[in-house]
């Protein structure tokens, strides 16, 4: 549909019949006064006859360029047609373990590979959530802000690696506290947490984050990354390449579900191994959709 900036200014094409007129007026004039003024036996030698239409051709063209002209200082404009389209994004933050027994290689190649592997398929699966990332260890720090920019979320995870945070440890209760204030800040209520851990470490504290998990109404989705029979850390520092405690003792570390399994089903979610990758996207998918 068509509208005008100054629809006003179109009132000048009253011009455009105005001058018609007056231009008919003036040729039917003059060529009166030229009949009055030669005789008729003389006209035919005086006068020469030429075809009509190169002046009414030219006439036509001067009235069209004016109205266009006027047109033009009217400013058409056209106005698009925009349909808004609603999309049901939710907030999801992804609480990734960086501590050092994320390196052991009972997932290939890495456990922390793994699920940076996991993270890149549900950044694909989940194209209108807004998704943020939280990193622990002894620490959690919020390494992607919640966003749907998720080109943007990927190139952060690619760069996260165990050094990442400095120091060692795993409390994945701060983390889960920094996710809920991170989720509460946005005032919504669609929202998501995803913990990506091998359970190591995992003091009872995590359970004593659950009265704040239900009065944000986040629904909880744990993954247990890493198997029961475990792996050692490497560890480049170490003669062997196996990373080894205060006591000299190479550390071998395993699966640690049970702390995990039970804070994600007493929050009123789900747990479920890194072996069944390929099913979890779909699953985090579905929390809170029904």
């Amino acid at each position: 549909m068509m509208t005008f900036a100054y629809p006003t200014v179109l009132l000048l094409l009253i011009i455009v019949p105005i001058f018609s007129v007056l231009a008919v007026f003036i040729a039917r004039r003059k060529r009166k006064q030229w009949q009055e003024f030669v005789a008729d036996r003389l006209r035919p030698r005086l006068l020469r006859s030429a075809p009509p239409w190169p002046r009414r051709l030219s006439l036509i063209s001067l009235l069209l360029g004016l109205a266009f002209l006027i047109i033009a200082l009217a400013r058409p404009q056209l106005e698009e047609s925009t349909q808004t389209e609603t999309t049901r994004g939710r907030n999801l933050i992804i609480v990734l373990d960086l501590s050092r027994s994320m390196l052991a290689n009972d997932l290939k190649p890495s456990r922390l590979d793994q699920a940076k592997a996991l993270i890149y398929e549900l950044l694909e699966t989940l194209p209108n959530d807004r998704i943020g990332v939280i990193g622990f260890a002894s620490m959690p720090y919020l390494f992607a802000p919640l966003t749907s920019d998720h080109i943007a979320v990927r190139e952060t995870v690619e760069q996260l690696d165990c050094d990442s945070i400095p120091t060692g440890g795993s409390d994945v209760a701060e983390a889960v506290k920094l996710a809920v204030q991170t989720l509460k800040e946005t005032a919504q209520q669609n929202n998501g947490l995803l913990i990506l851990s091998d359970g190591e470490e995992h003091a009872p504290e995590l359970l004593k984050t659950l009265d704040e998990i239900q009065q944000s109404g986040t629904y909880v989705f744990a993954v247990g990354i890493g198997t029961e029979d475990g792996s050692f850390i490497p560890d480049r520092n170490f003669p062997d390449g196996r990373f080894r405690d205060v006591n000299d003792e190479v550390v071998l570390t395993r699966l640690q579900s049970d702390v995990l399994r039970s804070f994600a089903e007493k929050a009123g979610g789900r747990f479920a191994l890194a072996q069944s990758a390929s099913d979890i996207p779909q699953m985090v998918g579905g929390i809170g959709r029904g």
